[in-house]
């Protein structure tokens, strides 16, 4: 994790936790990015971990948080369906195929 997200010189990655008993017991990474030409901010779950309550917490906080900085969406991609309740259950929508 120090690698990838917090010392990455590319990339500017934002990691929230969710603590329970004083550890981390879920985290979320994000990455904002820019949509040229016409200057749209989006923002990427780019890591998603953890205990389900917390992981439902952390949707919410992102969520929250990107409609007040201006995002015009946020998209996630993922193998297998590990977090789909509770990213369908934040609101997110499940694409397939050519959708």
């Amino acid at each position: 994790m120090n690698w990838r997200l917090f010392n990455n010189p590319f990339i500017t990655y934002k990691v929230y936790g969710f603590i329970k008993d004083n550890k981390v017991s879920s985290y979320i990474a994000l990455r904002e990015e820019v949509l040229e030409p016409n200057n749209l901010s989006v923002t990427r779950i780019i890591d998603l971990y953890g205990k389900n309550v917390g992981i439902s917490t952390l949707l919410n906080f992102t969520i929250n948080t990107c409609s007040i900085n201006g995002s015009v969406y946020i998209d996630f991609s993922m193998f297998g369906n590990l977090y789909e309740k509770e990213l369908l259950s934040s609101g997110f929508s499940k694409l397939e195929n050519d959708e």
